[in-house]
């Protein structure tokens, strides 16, 4: 199977030989031959795909959530009482929130897909730890 970078096995390996290097140039090196090892097994951006698969979940529930609190309330009035505004309104978000749920239990098969999640992730997780930090500076 070989080394990848979503493997325990190279973790561990990695952080025992980063342990017991001495010098840069010894790290750099072990570095490069890890590098080429996840290149050549082709695994290397394996792990942004599970990191992907909670943050898919939670940027659909959240923009599924935000379209229900959007849709203009139209269950409980005269149907003649409603405007072309509200009636659009209640329509899109309705057909906005099923698309999204169509989504959210069929994800993508394409790899690139799925790390393309994962970096959105990321980026997003970055940008609440920024917020956060400014706020409780």
């Amino acid at each position: 199977m070989g080394l990848h970078w979503g493997s325990i096995d190279f973790l561990v390996k990695f952080t025992y030989c980063m342990l017991r290097m001495k010098d840069k140039e010894e790290w750099q090196e072990e570095w490069h031959r890890f590098m080429e090892e996840a290149k050549a097994s082709g695994n290397q951006d394996r792990w942004l795909e599970y990191v992907g698969i909670p943050i898919r979940i939670l940027i659909y529930a959240a923009l599924i959530t935000f379209c229900y609190v959007k849709i203009p309330d139209i269950a409980n009035r005269q149907i003649g009482s409603l405007t072309i505004y509200e009636l659009t309104g209640a329509v899109v978000g309705l057909g906005m929130m099923l698309g999204l749920g169509y989504y959210l239990f069929h994800p993508s098969d394409d790899p690139d897909d799925r790390k393309g999640w994962g970096g959105l992730g990321l980026i997003a997780l970055a940008g609440i730890a920024i917020f956060l930090w400014y706020q409780w500076r």
